[in-house]
């Protein structure tokens, strides 16, 4: 379930949601439960300035015999929630999908259920920044050194500051061990919409090629059904 969302019952069967003092879904006679007692998950979305109702995924289950990210099978592998998050931009706006995904993790992988993958817009920002910071503090120094040389030549000291330490500090952050990634290892890749609070198609990428064939076993009807789509990701 996602957080912060307030639902109180929900139909089993046709995933509508009801408010407090309703226990029966007339549409399918069948009775209402708990968010937290259904086997799928739901996803929070956010477009513009406001959120739209909470979309309801497929009914999915995550294996749990291993660690999804190294494979680990032992004791010290535990359920942990992964707050996992798809961001779609459109010239100025977008939508943010957001899940909470209880995936397997071992110790030494843990850590990693935190860490959101990184794209390229995240990386140009983080290269701007630190651009913009050599830029200035060169001029600064220029200025004060009175060093007309190293004022002609700040810009370009600058971007080339930028892009270099970008790339080193995004070449640091690699799995470690048998870990298949350092950023979290089951991802959202895609969603394709559907009508209501319903979604026809989710995407879904696995770091770990094994722990992905555990999952498509485990959930072979809604996968080859194609209404979850999987796909090995690096």
């Amino acid at each position: 379930m996602l957080s912060g969302y307030n639902l109180l019952m929900i139909c089993p069967s046709c995933e509508s949601e009801f408010r407090e003092g309703f226990t029966h879904c007339r549409s399918c006679d069948v009775d209402l439960v708990e968010p937290s007692k259904t086997p799928g998950i739901r996803l929070a979305v956010k477009a513009g300035f406001g959120s739209t109702p909470t979309k309801s995924a497929p009914h999915i289950i995550f294996p749990t015999e291993f660690c999804c990210n190294c494979g680990l099978r032992d004791t010290s592998v535990a359920v942990k929630s992964q707050n996992t998050r798809l961001t779609r931009y459109f010239g100025f706006f977008g939508a943010e999908y957001t899940a909470d995904f209880a995936l397997p993790f071992c110790a030494n992988c843990a850590a990693t259920a935190k860490r959101r993958p990184s794209g390229m817009l995240h990386r140009t920002i983080a290269a701007a920044l630190i651009t913009a910071i050599v830029f200035f503090g060169l001029v600064f120094y220029g200025i004060e050194k009175n060093d007309q040389p190293l004022l002609e030549r700040s810009i370009w000291i600058a971007l080339v500051s930028g892009v270099v330490v970008t790339t080193l500090w995004y070449l640091t952050r690699r799995p470690r061990g048998e870990q298949t990634s350092f950023y979290q290892p089951v991802t959202i890749q895609g969603i394709e919409r559907g009508p209501g609070t319903s979604v026809n198609e989710l995407a879904l990428g696995f770091t770990n090629e094994r722990y992905l064939h555990a999952f498509v076993a485990g959930n072979f009807d809604v996968v080859s059904a194609g209404r979850v789509v999987v796909e090995h990701v690096s």
